[in-house]
């Protein structure tokens, strides 16, 4: 009779343990997601929070390839980049060899923002 009873308390404490690890896993889970919003060195957020009610091609270059490169998860080619920023109607920002994207991801990079190794961009975590 014990043993039954103190089985059944034990299943019910191992179940309370799996919703909290369940719980704490979707905590960590989001503050993963939302970590990469935040500049390092500020703690200001990178991205703008307010949604911008701006078509893309009016954006400043700076602030199109931040939103491009947060977009994505994995580090992204500076072609690659280039290409979806030309898709968006960025080309006449860019300059006739991409100069102007260049010198924004510098200035990018540099501000602490964006990480660059070679010929790829991420975002810093």
């Amino acid at each position: 009779m014990e043993q039954t009873q103190s089985i059944e308390e034990l299943s019910a404490t191992v179940k309370a343990l799996q919703e909290r690890v369940t719980a704490l896993d979707y905590d960590l889970r989001s503050w993963q997601m939302k970590a990469h919003k935040y500049c390092p060195r500020c703690g200001g957020p990178s991205v703008p929070s307010k949604p911008m009610n701006l078509p893309f091609s009016s954006l400043p270059l700076t602030d199109a390839v931040m939103m491009v490169v947060s977009e994505k998860d994995a580090p992204i080619g500076i072609r690659k980049l280039r290409a979806i920023l030309e898709e968006k109607g960025m080309k006449e920002k860019m300059g006739r060899y991409g100069n102007n994207m260049r010198t924004a991801i510098t200035r990018l990079v540099k501000a602490g923002r964006l990480s660059r190794e070679g010929d790829t961009v991420e975002m810093l975590k």
